[in-house]
């Protein structure tokens, strides 16, 4: 089996935990890294390789020190990419958000529509978008599916 060198970029540990036993299940010869915020996760992209980036889509700006709640960037994920682009940083990025619209007002998108839009901007970097949903195991599926299809050789 392929060894994987994953980041996870994600700020909600559930979340993330959720999602590494999920990976770890499925690709046990793995190794994990882990970001919370926007400025953590751009920093271990620039200074680190990974095979995989499993991206939040909203995260806070930075670390939170302990006991803070940060706002949330709604569209962090989009700019790691955007950041990853211009560095000329591709390495494939799956969005795993439990959110079906993000922004607000005028500016709200859906969740298809975002992956449209992340296809067309991003093609050598988005893999594609994951709805993380506790209720349900399909995401779980989902998000196997998009990894098996990365890693195949």
């Amino acid at each position: 089996m392929k060894h994987i060198n994953f980041l996870i970029a994600e700020d909600q540990l559930d979340k993330a935990t959720d999602i590494v036993d999920v990976l770890k299940e499925n690709y046990k010869n793995s190794d994990f890294d882990y970001s919370v915020s926007y400025a953590g996760t751009a920093k271990k992209i620039k200074k680190l390789d990974f095979d995989i980036i499993i991206l939040d889509m909203s995260m806070p700006n930075f670390d939170p020190k302990p006991g803070e709640k940060p706002a949330l960037k709604a569209l962090a994920g989009r700019d790691i990419m955007a950041k990853m682009q211009y560095r000329k940083k591709f390495v494939p990025v799956i969005v795993v958000t439990q959110f079906d619209i993000f922004g607000r007002h005028s500016d709200a998108v859906s969740i298809d529509k975002l992956s449209i839009d992340l296809n067309n901007d991003f093609p050598n970097i988005f893999s594609g978008c994951v709805y993380y949903n506790t209720q349900s195991k399909s995401w779980e599926e989902d998000l196997i599916k998009i990894v098996d299809g990365l890693t195949d050789e």
